[in-house]
């Protein structure tokens, strides 16, 4: 495995309910980023009763191109989508953790958009808008876009079951 380079902190605010620990750290270490050496993960359930977790990670990077571009996009965007599992399109939606006491507090202030940055980090590429390669004549922005699909597809039937 690659050498540790640095630390970061991160928050992970919506988890499937049927992953753990012992997932987490997986995914982090099949995807080449990092060990945990920290995770503070607490269960909940949403208002139609589905379990799911946050969680708080301290992650040591390894050395290496993916946890470079995760780190680089966490302290450029503050969010990004990491995909922990391709064939399923299960990703989850990673912050960097600011501190309690030194968050700013939002009561009135409007909401402006914000840019998502979207990664995705598998064995095969490091990241999807900067690799060329395709795989059985599907390119890489034929997968962005039916990344993006999915995501609008959860969105309209989300809107249409709650």
């Amino acid at each position: 495995m690659s050498a540790i380079r640095s630390n970061i902190e991160i928050y992970i605010p919506r988890i499937l309910g049927n992953v753990s620990r012992t997932n987490i750290t997986r995914a982090f270490n099949n995807l080449n980023i990092g060990n945990t050496a920290k995770i503070d993960m607490h269960r909940k359930v949403n208002e139609n009763g589905h379990r799911y977790s946050f969680a708080f990670i301290r992650l040591e990077l390894y050395n290496t191109g993916p946890a470079e571009r995760l780190k680089t996009l966490l302290n450029t965007k503050g969010v990004m989508h990491l995909v922990y599992d391709e064939e399923a399109f299960q990703y989850w939606e990673v912050k960097q953790h600011v501190p309690k006491n030194s968050r700013k507090r939002v009561d009135n202030a409007p909401i402006q958009p914000r840019e998502v940055a979207k990664i995705i980090i598998n064995k095969w590429n490091d990241t999807v808008p900067e690799c060329k390669i395709s795989y059985c004549g599907i390119t890489q922005q034929d997968r962005i876009d039916m990344i993006e699909e999915y995501e609008e597809l959860q969105r309209e039937i989300s809107q249409l079951i709650c």
